[in-house]
């Protein structure tokens, strides 16, 4: 058995310096902008047409819901208002903790 160390799903994205006014919320666990866990797949796929930058959210599905979002649409979405996508971990684990440690 190999014992790895992972981050927590709200870590997985790296994040940024500080929000503004133009981004959108994304909540750990939850959402990201106007994609939520749950959505049908036609709906992330509507959705993707009209976001705010090129970058597209990207989903996996289990029976045609999502269960995972993901999106590298750095500066667009932010955390509580105040970490963007793109800033140093450490920034993150000052906020939210440090990561725990998993088989």
């Amino acid at each position: 058995m190999k014992i790895i160390k992972v981050l927590p799903a709200t870590l997985i994205l790296v994040f940024a310096i500080q929000a503004s006014a133009e981004t959108l919320p994304m909540v750990p666990g939850e959402s990201i902008g106007p994609a939520t866990l749950g959505m049908s797949e036609q709906e992330i796929e509507e959705i993707n047409t009209s976001l705010p930058c090129a970058g597209p959210i990207k989903a996996t599905f289990k029976e045609n819901r999502a269960v995972t979002l993901s999106t590298n649409c750095a500066g667009k979405y932010a955390i509580q208002n105040s970490l963007l996508m793109g800033a140093e971990l450490n920034r993150v684990v000052a906020k939210f903790g440090k990561p725990n440690n998993a088989i």
